[in-house]
């Protein structure tokens, strides 16, 4: 009953029960909903930043990939050039929190 209450009032009221007073007993009930919510933001924030360092270390090695190889027409240099992009964005998809 007291988890389902912590849901509850975390859902409505985030500012409230995140900022609580250590001596609150609503804080000191409801620590795992509120340790695990703390948990999962800074976790959020990570992946951001991981996703961001791999963006750019795909697309570096991408326009180093495209300067080095000469393609015999257009159409090959689109097709490699989108198959790249669609492997990027599932490997990107992955570390995206959901």
């Amino acid at each position: 009953v007291v988890s389902c209450f912590c849901e509850q009032r975390m859902f409505l009221e985030p500012e409230t029960y995140l900022s609580l007073d250590e001596n609150d007993e609503r804080s000191a009930m409801c620590k795992n909903t509120t340790d695990r919510r703390s948990y999962n933001y800074v976790r959020t924030w990570l992946r951001v930043g991981v996703t961001i360092v791999f963006t750019e270390v795909f697309e570096a090695v991408v326009r180093k990939f495209a300067e080095t190889v000469k393609y015999k027409d257009e159409t090959q240099r689109l097709v490699a050039q989108f198959s790249n992009t669609f492997l990027f964005s599932i490997s990107n998809a992955f570390r995206i929190p959901s």
